[in-house]
């Protein structure tokens, strides 16, 4: 997906699924909207997603991840993108990450590197990213958030 603009209280997403190889690119969702969670982008069961140079602005959800709801052994890169005016009114006001494979997490992994965030909310719990993993041993060893800034 390449220079793409999705705008407009969409009540559609992408879903990402089942063992897929996804590149998201100079793209832009504008004021999307999601009935359950992850309001752009559902990332879910064994995918590697690259998402770089994205504008996410005014996307919201009804449960959890306003922009990006990543679940069991996704694998997912965000570079150089823009999160700004998001929410959702569970956890994770941007990102929610969770996984129920417990020590069966090694495609459990998030790396934000030079990425911006402004402004967003979670009517719950984290503004920005919420990350939850059964196995408490090491719930963050494949997360790594570089150059980020938080405003």
């Amino acid at each position: 997906v390449s220079r793409l603009i999705f705008t407009g209280k969409n009540k559609l997403r992408l879903c990402l699924y089942k063992r897929c190889q996804s590149n998201i690119l100079n793209c832009e969702f504008i004021k999307n909207a999601h009935s359950s969670s992850g309001g752009v982008i559902g990332i879910s069961q064994d995918v590697n997603c690259s998402i770089k140079n994205c504008l996410f602005d005014g996307n919201s959800a009804t449960g959890d991840g306003g922009c990006i709801r990543i679940y069991n052994n996704a694998r997912v890169t965000i570079e150089n993108s823009t999160f700004k005016n998001n929410n959702s009114s569970a956890s994770g006001g941007v990102i929610y990450m969770y996984s129920t494979n417990g020590k069966n997490e090694t495609a459990f992994a998030l790396t934000v590197t030079n990425c911006t965030f402004v402004n967003n909310y979670a009517g719950n719990r984290a503004g920005a990213i919420y990350i939850y993993s059964r196995d408490t041993s090491k719930p963050l060893d494949g997360v790594k958030i570089i150059n980020r800034s938080i405003r």
